[in-house]
């Protein structure tokens, strides 16, 4: 028996199992960039050599007012020594520091300086802070990525009166 059927061509888009195909494909792109951009926004990188770096107030728990600011300016002097940082200048902070209706002298405690650091586009700041244990101090410095807020390197140590503060801070600097 002859019929006069004739094969009949599906079409490409009236195949069900091919489009849920290109589906799955295009879902699992764009999973894949997704995730691949999440993971680059939220892991910090850690300072390299041509990082700008925010320098804030040392947190000074001693009582003691001679160390209000000379910590600061004693390790900004020695940072701005070394071929492999640079620290945002004092005037790029007052400046900085009026966009964000501060007065220009504030103190740059951990959370004024990381918005300025977030706002000067620098990779992170440094943060210290001085404690007195008995007759010795303990000097703390840590780095802090701007926009994580994640620490990135600490480090310490200790002098064991006053007159030795600045040869520790040295330490904690290299």
């Amino acid at each position: 028996m002859k019929t006069d059927a004739t094969p009949v061509a599906v079409s490409p888009k009236d195949n069900p199992l091919l489009r849920y195909g290109i589906a799955a494909i295009a879902a699992v792109i764009l999973t894949a960039v997704g995730t691949f951009l999440w993971q680059q926004r939220t892991h910090a990188k850690p300072p390299t050599d041509k990082d700008v770096l925010v320098l804030a107030d040392f947190a000074n728990a001693t009582g003691d007012p001679v160390f209000d600011g000379t910590l600061r300016q004693g390790l900004s002097i020695q940072l701005e020594q070394s071929p492999f940082l640079s620290i945002v200048s004092d005037e790029k902070i007052q400046q900085t520091l009026g966009l964000m209706g501060q007065p220009a002298d504030a103190k740059l405690v951990s959370a004024i300086a990381r918005e300025v650091c977030q706002r000067t586009a620098s990779a992170a700041v440094l943060d210290g802070s001085i404690d007195r244990i008995g007759t010795q101090y303990l000097l703390n410095l840590k780095a802090v990525n701007c926009e994580s807020g994640k620490t990135l390197a600490s480090t310490e140590a200790q002098a064991s009166d006053e007159n030795h503060v600045l040869n520790a801070l040295g330490k904690v600097s290299v």
